[in-house]
Parts: C-alpha cells; structure tokens; sequence
C-alpha cells in the first residue's frame, strides 16, 4: 500500500515548479514588470488560477490557503500588519534623513512616486493617479497570490510532513528562488552591464531579502493561523518602499538595498517578539482549559456516549433485579412488618410489584429469620390459635340434662 506522507512532498514540488515556469516565462519574454502593470501582473494571474483549479480539483478546504471567516483575525491583521511593515520602514528612512541633514542637508529631497509613473511622463496616457492605483492594485494581487500559496497551502502541506521551525525555513528558500530568473534577466542585458562586484552584490541582497521576508511571512501566518496579516505586511511594505523616498541619492541601487535589508530585519525582530509572546499566551489558555475541562470531568464524570449510558443503565436494573432481597433495602429498618417489608421492595424495584404481592406472610418471617437480623428488627406475625374441632360424638341429651338439673 502507497504511502500518502511519501507522495506529499513530490506533488508539492510538482506543484511550485509549474509557479516557477509561468513566473519565468512573464521574467524572461512577457516582462509585465516593466510595463505599466508591474509586480509581473502576467505570471502572478496564472499562477493564482492553477491554484484555484488545483485547490478545486483536489477539494481543498479554503482554510488551507490561509482564509478564515473570523472576522476577529482580519481585523487583527490589519493592526499588526500595518504597524510591522510601516513602522520599521518609516524609522530606517528618517534614520537616512536624519544623517543627509547632519551630513548632505541639500541631498533631501522628500517624493511620493511609484515606479510606473514613467509610463505618464513618456506618453502622457495615463495620470499619475491612475499609475498609483494600479500599481497598488497589482501589488496587492502579488501579495494575495504569493502569501496564499507560499504562507498557506505550501507552508500548511510541509506542517503536516515537519516541525513548523523546518517548513518555514524550507517555504522560504522555495520562495527565494523566484527571484532567480530577475538574476537571468539583468545579467543578461548587454546595454546594463555590470561590474562582477555589483553583481555579487545584487545577488547577495536579493537571496538574503527574499529568505528574511520569506520567513518573516511565515511566522506572521504560524500566529495569525491566516495569511491576512502577511499579506497587508507585503502589500504596504513593496507599495511604501519603491515609491517613498526621502534623500536624492536614494535613488541609487545600494543604497536602496541598505534600506531595504535593514528594514525587513528590524521588522522579522518585532515579528519574532511578538510571535513569541503570543504563541506562549496560546500555550497557557490551551493549558488553562485542559486543566479546566480534566477537573471538570473529574469532579462530575460523564459517558461519552448513548450507547455507553444505555448499557450502564441496564447493568444497573440488572443488578438491581437480582438483589430484590439484598441487606441494602432493608438494613435502616429497625422493626419490619411483612407490610412494611412490601413497601420497601416496590419502592426499590417497581416491576416486582406482582411478585411481593403474591408472597405470604410466612414466608417473609422465614425470610427475615434466614436473614440474620436480631428479634426486634422485624415483627414477625402473631400466631393464631387453630380454631377448635367439633365433637363428633357430642351428647345432646347429656348436655341438656345437666342443664336441666341446673334450674
């Protein structure tokens, strides 16, 4: 008989290198990420639809993607994803201002623009309203594919086959890898040629942003138990960190990774904190409402079942009817009449009504005789004098002839 543990993991890679070929096919000829789209618009809306059709075909339940109906869990994602992304994001960038007005006061230079907002500038289609829209719209479409599969059908499927602690770690390096074929497509270009020492450090930077946030996103999922505050942390962080900018020279690639890196590794320590203590206050309500429930059940036991309750109350008739007669019925009785010993017996068994009807007095005096009970504990029945026999030889005359001589 197959194992079906053993065939889990296959179809899992099955799965993700199907993702990793349509994403490599919109990286390296679509290229949707450089258009007026971004986020590889393409690439992300295939992907999503094999995941529904799969999710569909399997009969997957939608928790697994990381949805629940909770409407207490949105909205406390909605909190702590916002502060996660936000606050870290915003203290690394007046971090960076506050050194460029010790330093550089006139490279500041403080703007809002999202990255295709130089579709408006070469041809003047689209507002730079309508660029900001979409690209938050795409963002958010990316953050839902990538958060619903990587934090939740991947992540939930490896929980069942490891500890949390490896299939976080697994999930991210699988997620780290999408960011392979940008790698394929930069180096590639023959008109942005880069230096070897640029190169390696691109190549560094991406390999260990996309395993940080990876894992980062994986532990908000672990706490939540739902993808929704993974998915807000990844919709503002891509939307705030490509489009805010605070010193002019923020424009240059390093030091956009700079700020990157050290805004996902101040946000991965919050989130750690925060997960740990909120992992443990699971622990002790768990630990709390097993004790509650382990006393309860102590204290008042119950049968788990019908069936169990309807065999423990025939046992009991059963071993009632068989102790009519048991010292139990009778031993509080001080003096006991056959009457009285009648009463007690319909009380304890009604269906031997009939039968202690029918029994005789005598035979209740031999029974509690028999019983070992002293004299006084019962009253046996008075004896009565057999009614005297008629004479068959009685003299009439002589009777009346005595009578006779009387007068």
């Amino acid at each position: 008989m197959s194992n079906p543990r053993g065939r889990a993991l296959p179809d899992l890679l099955s799965m993700y290198f199907v993702m990793l070929i349509l994403h490599s096919l919109d990286v390296l000829f679509l290229k949707s990420d450089l258009t007026v789209l971004g986020e590889n618009f393409y690439a992300h809306f295939l992907c999503f639809t094999v995941m529904v059709m799969l999710v569909i075909f399997k009969r997957e339940r939608i928790r697994n993607l990381g949805i629940s109906n909770k409407k207490e869990k949105f909205i406390s994602a909605a909190i702590f994803g916002t502060i996660f992304s936000t606050v870290p994001l915003l203290a690394i960038l007046a971090g960076e201002l506050a050194v460029a007005r010790a330093f550089v006061p006139q490279a500041i230079n403080i703007s809002f623009k999202t990255p295709n907002i130089s579709f408006v500038e070469s041809n003047g289609n689209l507002s730079p309203a309508s660029c900001v829209i979409i690209f938050f719209s795409t963002t958010l479409f990316a953050a839902c594919f990538k958060e619903m599969y990587f934090r939740g059908i991947l992540l939930h499927k490896l929980g069942k086959l490891a500890k949390f602690r490896s299939a976080n770690i697994f999930q991210a390096m699988l997620y780290t890898a999408f960011v392979i074929p940008l790698f394929l497509r930069d180096f590639s270009d023959k008109e942005n040629e880069k230096t070897p020492a640029v190169i390696v450090l691109t190549i560094l930077f991406y390999l260990a942003h996309e395993f940080v946030t990876g894992i980062k996103w994986g532990i908000m999922a672990k706490v939540s138990g739902a993808a929704y505050m993974s998915i807000i942390d990844h919709t503002l962080y891509a939307f705030l960190s490509c489009s805010l900018v605070t010193v002019g020279h923020s424009s240059t690639e390093p030091v956009i990774m700079f700020n990157m890196i050290c805004t996902q590794l101040v946000s991965l320590l919050l989130v750690y904190l925060y997960g740990r203590k909120k992992l443990k206050k699971n622990r002790d309500e768990e630990d709390q409402k097993e004790k509650e429930e382990m006393e309860s059940e102590r204290k008042a036991p119950k049968l788990d079942t019908d069936y169990e309750k309807k065999a423990m109350e025939e046992a009991l008739r059963a071993e009632q009817s068989k102790s009519l007669y048991s010292a139990d019925i009778i031993q509080d009785a001080e003096e006991i009449s056959p009457d009285q010993f009648k009463d007690i017996v319909r009380s304890a068994d009604k269906s031997s009504h009939s039968e202690v009807e029918d029994m005789p007095e005598e035979e209740i005096d031999d029974f509690l005789k028999n019983f070992g009970k002293p004299q006084h504990h019962y009253n046996p029945p008075e004896d009565k004098k057999p009614p005297k026999k008629e004479d068959l030889n009685f003299d009439v005359d002589d009777f009346l002839k005595d009578f006779t001589n009387k007068e």
